[in-house]
């Protein structure tokens, strides 16, 4: 993470980062990029102390299985997909967990919510001390 960024900036600048490598890489099909759109369009609409918030409270639970790399993490933690029809987060969270997806683009995909999770890990504990 730059150092020059708050972690509220830098959550922000790694989400948009990921939804380009997504739309470049994962979901590819025209109704994937539309949701991606919906997730761009959340993203630029939202506080970044909000997003940063979520991180916190979604995803810092489950760091051991980020790290871990283990795809029933998307299986479980169908918040991720938030805001989708139901139907969509089931399709997502199926896809990204079946194994099909290639193994680089799975690297990707948990290196960007590992990323994440430090950059949550690291504001907890600079409002601990405070």
């Amino acid at each position: 993470m730059d150092n020059k960024l708050s972690a509220e900036e830098a959550i922000v600048k790694v989400s948009k980062e990921f939804i380009d490598d997504m739309r470049d890489n994962i979901f590819t099909a025209p109704e994937e990029e539309e949701e991606l759109l919906l997730g761009e369009c959340w993203l630029k609409s939202s506080q970044p102390a909000k997003i940063l918030h979520l991180a916190i409270k979604h995803l810092l639970p489950h760091k051991k299985a980020i790290e871990e790399k283990n795809l029933q993490f998307f299986i479980d933690n169908k918040f991720i997909f938030n805001g989708l029809p139901p139907e969509r987060v089931v399709y997502y969270s199926t896809k990204l967990a079946s194994g099909k997806v290639p193994e680089e683009d799975m690297d990707v995909c948990f290196s960007f919510l590992k990323t994440m999770v430090d950059i949550a890990d690291k504001a907890e504990k600079n409002k601990k001390r405070e």
